[in-house]
């Protein structure tokens, strides 16, 4: 039986975030632009370690929040990596061999000390607890969902059961693709852990939350430290209507000089279907088709490879148009290619012609 706890949030303002992987210089701006105070009643759901490269000073500073705010946090997949430790998992060696940006990480940077020093996972995990027993009994007593008046809210998904409160531990945190799974209650499942734009495959590409109330599923997770374009999402629910806002990490902002459409256009290659067949091979485009997601996509031909006998992406990438207007604000993601680059716009992306800007 999962570990549960029930809230309301009836007659007060809401912000629900997830996936803040670490990030907390951006996770603070994110609360400013949302002028977030201590009337507010703060979610945030799952995945606040790891990939970032300030885990434990975001962890200590929602502990803070706890103190003085109205705070609730649940458990993610990466926050569970806190949990193999004090199981004495041995595989999180290889994970700490490839993952750099690791709260276990930092709690021995801090103390002058590295993974590699240590002869087991158990003898890392005993000087964890020596100099940090207050964050990691934090983390071990997340609860892995809570149940609003109208809201199920849990990282990655819950299974079809009599009661979903059954649904095992690791699906909670770790279910993938819930939005194409679903479920059967009659509450709203709000859910993070599988990035937005994994979901779009024919359609425009973008990291802004998805609210399906037809499916009755709400998915948050920007793509923070998991996307190149990721960014980080909240969503604030007030007198029953819902408003999005996010922060990313997008640097170079330019402005559009005159209009550009193309609706025909559209779609999104994600791992791990980079597999696709050439068709029509343009100056700057070529029409590829994708036997997993059985749909064409116009792939910048900067980011098709062949490798092993076949065609393929070479990453994520758009396979969108972004519609723009003279006088907007983009942000420029990629401009090395010929004749387009890839540009964000109010959370969506994808490729305009260069003369744009």
């Amino acid at each position: 039986m999962l570990h549960t706890q029930t809230i309301s949030l009836k007659n007060q303002r809401t912000h629900m975030v997830s996936d803040i992987h670490g990030n907390l210089k951006l996770f603070k701006k994110l609360l400013t632009n949302l002028q977030y105070s201590a009337s507010d009643t703060l979610i945030l759901n799952g995945d606040v370690c790891e990939k970032g490269q300030d885990s434990l000073g975001l962890i200590r500073y929602i502990m803070d929040l706890h103190h003085t705010h109205r705070v609730y946090t649940t458990l993610g997949n990466n926050d569970a990596i806190l949990l193999h430790l004090l199981k004495d998992n041995e595989q999180l060696i290889p994970y700490l061999e490839r993952q750099p940006y690791s709260l276990i990480h930092e709690m021995l940077r801090e103390q002058n000390r590295e993974w590699k020093q240590f002869s087991t996972i158990k003898e890392i995990a005993q000087f964890c607890l020596d100099h940090y027993q207050a964050e990691l009994e934090w983390i071990q007593q997340l609860p892995h969902a809570l149940e609003s008046e109208d809201f199920i809210i849990i990282h990655a998904g819950i299974e079809r059961t009599n009661d979903w409160r059954e649904t095992s531990s690791t699906n909670a945190y770790a279910f993938p693709s819930f939005y194409e799974h679903g479920h059967d209650e009659e509450k709203t499942v709000i859910v993070g852990h599988w990035p937005i734009s994994n979901y779009l495959s024919r359609e425009k590409s973008h990291m802004n939350p998805i609210i399906d109330f037809d499916r009755r599923i709400i998915c948050l997770d920007g793509g923070l430290q998991v996307k190149s374009i990721g960014q980080l999402n909240a969503l604030t629910l007030q007198d029953g209507l819902f408003e999005a806002t996010y922060v990313d990490e997008c640097k170079q902002i330019k402005e559009i000089v005159h209009y550009f459409s193309d609706e025909s256009k559209q779609g999104t290659i994600n791992w791990p279907n980079y597999l696709v067949e050439k068709q029509e091979k343009q100056e700057h485009f070529t029409l590829c088709y994708s036997a997993a997601n059985k749909t064409n996509y116009w792939i910048k031909n900067e980011y098709l490879t062949y490798q092993d006998e076949q065609w393929q992406s070479t990453t994520d990438v758009s396979a969108s148009f972004l519609t723009v207007k003279q006088g907007d604000q983009v942000s420029i993601l990629d401009d090395q290619c010929s004749g387009y680059d890839l540009a964000k716009k109010d959370g969506y992306y994808g490729w305009i012609p260069k003369s744009c800007t």
